[in-house]
């Protein structure tokens, strides 16, 4: 009594395995492709447009989004189309001074369940649309602040932000790094901030862990520099850093002299001069090499936003390199 009974449940249990191997195929092979070709627009401070590529075989697109002023870890849905040829996406309620990441998806109904693609490769942005003046009000308010990190600063923002004036030799507003000429100058205005940071556990793939840093920074400047870095680790992308530098004993004109410059992951984001010769470092990949720094990602829009700049000049391109007077 008890063999035919166990036959059936076996039967059954077998039968129940096909269907959803069956299932999962047929969920499987209706995956839309890979969105691509995605970018965003500021049309008002308000609302952003998302645009992309129309895949075959979609029934419309989701946008997600991260910004670095809502404490989010993940994406969240900002908007949502429908229809396969669609190609854009108008996503409202944004915030000023915000930088944001957008993600977009292609879904399509397969009875009667949604079947979503991989997520596009992120598009960065910063929604603020101009540059500060350098009013004499500005400069006089910024000269009186010491914490507050500075949100797209002007170039002499800046100077009273970190030295409290503006240099009057040309050659020291251009390269303020040759203001700290011994360590013990530098050293009275440095401080040690920590940051954390994501790197991975083995390898350059895989699952990651939370690692700690410390540098040494200009201290006018280590709030912005925690601010910067708290972000990056919030961010989905988990960006993953085995390398972090910031001050160096004085030498020339580098801003490493005066604690306004960091350097991240120096192998895979070398500096290369203009006519080709590897100065610093062994490679740039970004999309392939993970430690590597997309120009247009969420890295540098980061830094950007609080007045730093990735180190690409003239006569170099000094991809680990952020500067806070871009020297």
């Amino acid at each position: 009594m008890k063999r035919p009974l166990i036959r059936r449940l076996t039967l059954f249990l077998l039968l129940l395995v096909l269907c959803i191997c069956a299932s999962t195929a047929t969920f499987a092979a209706s995956k839309p492709p890979k969105v691509k070709n995605v970018t965003a627009k500021i049309v008002t401070l308000q609302r952003h447009r998302v645009y992309w590529k129309p895949v075959s075989g979609a029934d419309g697109y989701m946008v997600y989004g991260w910004n670095d002023l809502s404490g989010a870890t993940q994406y969240l849905l900002a908007g949502k189309v429908s229809g396969g040829r669609k190609s854009s996406c108008l996503i409202r309620n944004r915030r000023a001074n915000a930088v944001y990441e957008y993600r977009v998806y292609a879904y399509k109904m397969v009875g009667g369940r949604m079947v979503v693609s991989d997520a596009s490769d992120p598009v960065c942005l910063f929604n603020n649309k101009t540059n500060r003046a350098d009013t004499a009000t500005s400069m006089k308010t910024v000269a009186k602040q010491t914490t507050t990190p500075l949100v797209n600063p002007s170039k002499y923002e800046k100077f009273y932000r970190v030295f409290g004036y503006v240099p009057k030799k040309e050659t020291n507003r251009r390269y303020p790094g040759g203001l700290y000429t011994t360590e013990k100058k530098a050293k009275a205005n440095l401080t040690a901030v920590t940051v954390r940071t994501w790197d991975f556990v083995s390898g350059t793939s895989g699952q990651k862990r939370t690692r700690y840093f410390t540098i040494e920074v200009h201290k006018k400047l280590a709030p912005t520099v925690k601010k910067i870095f708290e972000a990056i680790y919030r961010n989905p992308d988990h960006f993953p850093i085995h390398d972090l530098g910031g001050y160096r004993t004085p030498s020339g004109h580098s801003e490493h002299n005066t604690g306004t410059a960091i350097d991240i992951n120096w192998n895979e984001n070398y500096m290369i001069s203009s006519s080709g010769a590897v100065l610093c470092g062994s490679l740039w990949r970004p999309g392939v090499n993970p430690y590597s720094i997309p120009t247009d990602g969420i890295v540098v829009k980061l830094f950007e936003k609080y007045g730093f700049a990735q180190g690409l000049w003239r006569s170099s391109r000094d991809y680990m390199h952020f500067s806070y007077f871009h020297t």
